[in-house]
C-alpha cells in the first residue's frame, strides 16, 4: 500500500512541477526557437560583424579611386641662416670660394598638393578583392545561420522525443500499477504466489526508474536546446510544437529539383574560383605601367620680422604640375611564375566545383532513400508497439484468470518496452534523415 501511495505521489509531483514550470516559463515553438537563436547566438553575431568589417574595407578601397588632396602650412624661424658657397669667378676671384649667407629670419609656406592615380592595376585588384571578401563574409554568415538552424532543430526534436518517452513511460507505469493492484488482490484470495506479486512490483519499480531516466534526459536536452538558442540557461522554456504531424509520417517524399546553387558551401567554392580568376588577372596586369598625375600650388613669404599678417608684404607663388609613368620592365621571370601558379590554382577550384556537384547529386538521392527507409521503419515500429500493447493486455487478463504464469506477463511487458524504444529510435532516425535531406537541399 505504501509503495502504491509513493508511486502516485511521484506522478503527482511530476505533473504539479510541470504545471508550475509551465506557468513560469517561456512557451517556444520551433519557429520561435530558430528566430531567437538567429537573433541571440553570439557566433552568428560575430559573422554579422565580419560582414560589417568587410563592407568598411570595401569602402576604403573604393575611396582610393578619388584624388588625394592635402593642405599644408609651414612656419619657420631661422636661428642661423644657411651659407652658400659661390665660385670666385662671380667677383673675378678665380680659384677662390665665396661664402654667402642667404635667407631671412622668418619664412612661411602655404600650399595645396594633389595626387591622382590615373591607371594602377593594383588598385583595381584591391577593390575586386575587397568586394569578393565582402561576399565571402556574407556567405559565411549564411553558412553559420544554416548550421545553427540545423543544431536547433535537432535539439528541439530531441526534447520532443523525450516528452514522448515520458508519455509512454507514464502509460506503462499506470498499467503496471493497475496490474500490481490486481495481483495483490489475487494473492489475498490465494490465487497467485508471492513471487507473482514481486514480479509485478519489480515491473512498477522498473517503470519508475525509466520515468526518472527519461525526465533527466529531457532536462539535459532542454539545457542543450537553450545553449544552441543562446537562451539564458537558468531560465525555463516549454515546447509548444508536436513531435511529428501525422501528415509528415504519411507524406510521400519525392526528389526535389536539383539546385546545387542553393547550397552556401557551393557558393563558397564559386567565390574562391572568382578569387583565383582575379589573382590571375592581377598577375598578368603586373606587366603594365602605372600613371600618376600630381600638382602643387603654394605661396611663400620671407620676413625679417614676424609680421606675416601684414598684407602689404608680398607672398611669392610656387606651383608645378606633372605626370609620372612607372614601368617595371624585368623581375627575373617572377610574373610568369605567378601566372602559372594562378592557372594551376584555377584548375583546382574548377575540379572542386565538379566534385561538389557530383557529391550533391549522390547525397540528395542517398538521403532521400534513407528518409524513405526510415519512414517505413517508423510505420513498422509503431505497429509493433500497438501489437505489443495488445499482447500485454491479453496476457495480463489471462494471468488474472490463472491461464498463464506471471513470467509471461513480465516477458510481454519487456517486449512492449523494447518495442517502444525501437519506435522512438526509428522516429529519431527519421527526423535526422529528414533534417539532413533538407540541409543537402539548402533549406
Amino acid at each position: 500500500m505504501f509503495r502504491h501511495v509513493k508511486s502516485n505521489l511521484l506522478l503527482f509531483l511530476l505533473f504539479f512541477s510541470g504545471r508550475i514550470v509551465h506557468a513560469q516559463s517561456r512557451a517556444v515553438s520551433l519557429a520561435e526557437a530558430l528566430q531567437f537563436a538567429q537573433q541571440n547566438q553570439l557566433t552568428v553575431h560575430n559573422k554579422q560583424y565580419n560582414v560589417q568589417v568587410n563592407e568598411a574595407r570595401l569602402r576604403q578601397e573604393k575611396a582610393a579611386r578619388y584624388p588625394e588632396i592635402s593642405g599644408a602650412f609651414d612656419m619657420r624661424y631661422n636661428q642661423q641662416l644657411p651659407t652658400v658657397i659661390l665660385p670666385g669667378e662671380f667677383r673675378n676671384l678665380p680659384a677662390q670660394n665665396i661664402p654667402v649667407v642667404f635667407g631671412t629670419k622668418y619664412a612661411a609656406t602655404a600650399a595645396l598638393e594633389g595626387n591622382y592615380a590615373v591607371f594602377d592595376p593594383e588598385r583595381k585588384y584591391n577593390t575586386g578583392k575587397a568586394k569578393l571578401q565582402e561576399n565571402i563574409s556574407r556567405n559565411e554568415l549564411l553558412v553559420a545561420q544554416t548550421d545553427l538552424a540545423l543544431e536547433v532543430r535537432k535539439a528541439y526534436y530531441a526534447c520532443l522525443l523525450n516528452h514522448k518517452k515520458i508519455k509512454l513511460t507514464l502509460g506503462n507505469l499506470g498499467r503496471s500499477e493497475t496490474f500490481l493492484r490486481n495481483t495483490q488482490t489475487l494473492f489475498q484470495n490465494g490465487q497467485v504466489q508471492p513471487v507473482d506479486v514481486d514480479r509485478a512490483q519489480f515491473d512498477v519499480q522498473s517503470q519508475q526508474a525509466e520515468l526518472q531516466k527519461a525526465t533527466l534526459n529531457l532536462n539535459q536536452n532542454l539545457l542543450s536546446l537553450k545553449y544552441q538558442m543562446g537562451f539564458p540557461l537558468d531560465s525555463a522554456i516549454v515546447l509548444t510544437d508536436t513531435l511529428l504531424l501525422s501528415g509528415e509520417r504519411q507524406a510521400v517524399f519525392l526528389p526535389d529539383e536539383l539546385k546545387v546553387e542553393a547550397r552556401p558551401e557551393y557558393r563558397n567554392l564559386q567565390l574562391q574560383q572568382e578569387q583565383e580568376n582575379l589573382l590571375l588577372t592581377r598577375n598578368r596586369h603586373n606587366a603594365l605601367p602605372t600613371l600618376r598625375l600630381y600638382g602643387y600650388y603654394g605661396s611663400q613669404a620671407f620676413r625679417e620680422k614676424f609680421n606675416f599678417t601684414n598684407t602689404t608684404e608680398k607672398w611669392y607663388p610656387v606651383s608645378y604640375f606633372g605626370a609620372e609613368l612607372n614601368w617595371l620592365l624585368f623581375q627575373g621571370f617572377l610574373r610568369r611564375a605567378q601566372v602559372q601558379e594562378s592557372k594551376i590554382a584555377l584548375k583546382i577550384r574548377h575540379n572542386e566545383l565538379l566534385i561538389f556537384e557530383r557529391d550533391y547529386v549522390f547525397q540528395t538521392y542517398s538521403k532521400l532513400l534513407a528518409m524513405q527507409t526510415e519512414q517505413q521503419n517508423v510505420h513498422v515500429r509503431e505497429a509493433n508497439v500497438q501489437l505489443a500493447e495488445k499482447i500485454l493486455n491479453v496476457t495480463r487478463i489471462r494471468f488474472e484468470n490463472s491461464l498463464v504464469q506471471s513470467q509471461e506477463v513480465t516477458d510481454a511487458a519487456n517486449d512492449l518496452l523494447e518495442a517502444q524504444t525501437s519506435y522512438l529510435n526509428a522516429l529519431y532516425d527519421f527526423i535526422l534523415a529528414r533534417l539532413e535531406y533538407e540541409r543537402i537541399q539548402g533549406k
